[in-house]
Order: C-alpha cells, then structure tokens, then sequence
C-alpha cells in the first residue's frame, strides 16, 4: 500500500492539472480533500491509477464552497501603483493665491453662456409694479359642456368593463343612453 504522501505527491505532480484545481481553495483544504480521497481508497484497497485520483479529488472539491481569498484584479492594483508614483502632498492654498484662484474661476463661470429658464426682470419689476394680467379671453368650460363630459364617462363607466374595456351586459349605444341620462338628470333635478 502507497502512503499518503507519495500518493499526494504523484497526485499533484501534473502541474496543468494542480494548478486549476487549488484556484479557489486553500492548500489545507485541498489536502483533505485530497486525504478524503485516500481514505476511501485505502478503505476498499483499491488504487485507480492517477488520472481517476485527479477527477475523483476534483469531484470533491467542486462540492467544498472556495475558501481562497480572492486577491485584487489587476486593474485595481495597477490604480493603487499608479496613484502611489504619481501621489503628491496636497497643501491647501490660503491668502492671495486661493482668491486668484477663486477669481480666475468666477472668471470661467462667468464666461460661459447662462442657461436660464425663468424669465427675465423687466424695468416693469425692477419698479415694484406688478405684471399687468393676461389679456382675455379666458379658457372657460360651460356648463353645456361639462355636462356632455360628465354624461360620456357615465356612459362608459356603465357600458363597458373596467379592466378589459369589453363591452358588459347592459351595452346599450351612446345615443341611447344619452337619452336615459338626460331623463334621469332632469328627473333628479326636478325639473
């Protein structure tokens, strides 16, 4: 019988197969797996040849959840370098220097075109007067109108289904429940 750690070095002497294999876990983790295996083999007293060890090894780690910790991808690290060369000593600026700073940037933001949506003022609202009203006519609803309204929803609220917009049971045409409508209205009104 093999011991455990000539099995394990023959085990992981194929370097195209060890490597994949420990990506994601953790040398111990990857010997007791490796160490579950043996054990099996050593309970039945069989020893398949190497290839069946790797894929049976393999099989049981895929079941065991990644233990590795997962280091910085590569543009992360290459970031970290890049601020580290290029890292200088930030020093507020203070006195005469921040205010030509300052002014040079009032300079910029005044230069620019101002997109502005409220209205201008006028010499009207510079004097305190007040904008004189809009000019008539008004857009008035009449109550003729508003009355045709309210008696066209009634009659789509009553004829037709809400969710599906089917007509229901009680369909009956516009012109006829118009009729209707203007019965009952004047009934209630008592008119």
């Amino acid at each position: 019988m093999i011991s455990f750690a000539d099995w394990f070095k023959e085990l992981c002497a194929n370097y195209v197969w060890y490597e994949p294999a420990i990506q994601h876990h953790e040398p111990a983790s990857f010997k007791a797996a490796a160490n579950k295996v043996y054990m099996q083999y050593v309970a039945s007293e069989i020893f398949p040849p190497v290839q069946e060890a790797r894929k049976h090894v393999y099989n049981v780690l895929c079941k065991i959840p990644p233990d590795k910790k997962i280091g910085k991808d590569w543009v992360t690290k290459a970031l970290e370098k890049h601020e580290q060369d290029n890292k200088e000593e930030w020093i507020p600026l203070t006195g005469e220097e921040r205010q030509k700073r300052l002014a040079e940037f009032k300079a910029i933001i005044d230069s620019m075109p101002m997109v502005n949506n409220f209205p201008r003022v006028t010499e009207v609202e510079k004097a305190g007067q007040v904008l004189p009203p809009k000019p008539a006519p008004y857009p008035v609803t009449t109550a003729e109108e508003a009355y045709v309204r309210d008696r066209h929803f009634a009659w789509i609220k009553e004829c037709f289904e809400p969710r599906t917009g089917e007509k229901n049971i009680n369909y009956v045409t516009e012109e006829d429940y118009n009729i209707w409508y203007d019965c009952e209205y004047l009934t209630n009104k008592g008119l």
